[in-house]
């Protein structure tokens, strides 16, 4: 039997380097966890997470408004097929 010979392929030769922003999807994990101030183990460290909290605001989901009721009550009386039935009704 003859051994395969490994081949070493260059999968970054046509990247385009300077746009580093945009292709974290092509360029090697090292360079995405150096770019993220991260670890492949361990995650964000605690002073990036902290700095990163103060730039962009905890990670949470604002709050839905609140409904105004008389609006509601507008809508299900008068919008849509409502309306054709009332004004059937006033007809009639």
């Amino acid at each position: 039997m003859s051994k395969r010979k490994h081949s070493n392929i260059n999968l970054w030769v046509n990247t385009d380097m300077s746009r580093l922003d945009q292709d974290v999807h092509v360029i090697p994990m090292e360079s995405v966890f150096q770019r993220f101030h991260s670890n492949q183990h361990f995650g964000l460290s605690s002073p990036f997470v902290h700095d990163a909290q103060l730039n962009y605001g905890t990670n949470q989901i604002t709050p839905p408004r609140s409904q105004n009721y008389f609006w509601l009550l507008f809508q299900q009386l008068f919008m849509g097929f409502n309306l054709i039935l009332w004004l059937g009704g006033i007809l009639a």
